[in-house]
């Protein structure tokens, strides 16, 4: 993957690559309606949603299986700030949101 912006299907989140992993940079509440309609459209596969911290992707950086799987996912939160913050400070050219996707909000 390389390094740059690119949009997905629904034209409303940015994904950026960090640390090797394409990280889908949103806030909650857009994070939520892309999970929902993952869920609701007809699939002949599965939709993977990944909650990504640095300690998620410093393992991915040691286990080439991890981050196969984080780059074949349908999304890749930042549920962690480090995750945020470096984002931001690779893709400065980019706005990026300044807030992470916490993993218990979305699930509420």
């Amino acid at each position: 993957m390389p390094d740059v912006v690119t949009r997905l299907e629904t034209g409303d989140v940015t994904v950026v690559e960090c640390a090797g992993a394409p990280i889908t940079m949103c806030d909650l509440a857009t994070a939520t309606q892309l999970v929902i309609r993952l869920s609701t459209e007809r699939r002949s596969t599965g939709a993977d949603v990944h909650l990504c911290n640095a300690h998620t992707l410093a393992l991915a950086d040691r286990d080439g299986g991890l981050l196969q799987l984080l780059r074949q996912a349908s999304c890749n939160f930042p549920d962690g700030m480090s995750v945020v913050c470096a984002s931001r400070l690779l893709h400065r050219d980019v706005t990026l949101p300044r807030t992470r996707v916490y993993g218990p909000g979305l699930t509420r």
